[in-house]
């Protein structure tokens, strides 16, 4: 994200595109290659009506869109925002943006050493999660010029998106009743709407009003329906879980 907007001035958008296409062949190949001593597959039974059945995958599922959904969302139209409120060359917002929201990969795996190490539980850490991406937003769409209220809403939103990964998949993988896979494929899909609706919402509102105020608020929707879920999701995924080990 950080070289995107200097391979923009320096080849146009198809040039850096092509650029990052070009980029994913090596790792391709390399996966190809590796041998990663994988064990025979054992068959087991995919049954998807179980999943849909499952409180606990619905709102891990629905709490997932307000993490990760929701920073996908609003990271499509960082650079916009910070080039319409303060002025910015498109290309050095979109530097500043990405220098922000590449900082929630590093809370990504902080948020595994935390569950790993008891410190805070799975539930507890997603609801963290969905609150600090709900306050983010707010942040962003209050009608204010603060600097720092900007960096404020970015980071959490960054923060928000990417520590309760673990949460979400670790529990989801831990239900009696629904396969692994099936549980962690539906809680994926479940969290779509917010990466679907949530950038052209945004551009639709911001194009007829001039503002992110009310773009940026829309999204608060999707965030309130995940901090919901975050919540219900304890009682669900405890009634569901395999074993005992606390969560909640």
């Amino acid at each position: 994200m950080l070289c995107t907007p200097f391979l923009y001035s320096w080849f146009g958008w198809r040039g850096a595109f092509f650029f990052w296409g070009l980029l994913t062949v090596p790792v391709v190949i390399i996966w190809l290659i590796v041998n990663d001593g994988q064990v025979a597959h054992t068959p087991v039974r995919v049954d998807i009506k179980a999943g849909l059945r499952s409180p606990a995958v619905w709102t891990l599922g629905l709490s997932h869109m307000g993490t990760f959904g929701l920073g996908n969302a609003m990271a499509a139209w960082i650079a916009v925002y910070l080039a319409h409120q303060y002025g910015l060359s498109l290309g050095l917002a979109a530097t500043l943006g990405s220098l922000v929201l590449l900082t929630g990969m590093f809370f990504r795996p902080l948020g595994g050493i935390l569950i790993g190490r008891g410190i805070i539980g799975a539930i507890p850490l997603l609801r963290l999660g969905t609150i600090m991406g709900f306050i983010g937003v707010a942040f962003l769409a209050l009608p204010l010029r603060l600097p720092l209220l900007v960096v404020a809403g970015m980071a959490l939103v960054a923060i928000g998106a990417t520590i309760p990964y673990t949460s979400v998949f670790n529990e989801a993988a831990r239900l009696r009743d629904v396969g692994k896979g099936v549980a962690q494929g539906l809680v994926s899909v479940i969290s779509v709407p917010t990466v679907i609706l949530g950038p052209p919402l945004i551009g639709f509102l911001f194009e007829n009003t001039g503002n992110f105020s009310l773009a940026f608020g829309s999204i608060l929707i999707f965030s309130a329906i995940a901090v919901i879920s975050s919540f219900l999701s304890a009682p669900a995924v405890s009634r569901e879980t395999i074993s005992s080990r606390q969560s909640y």
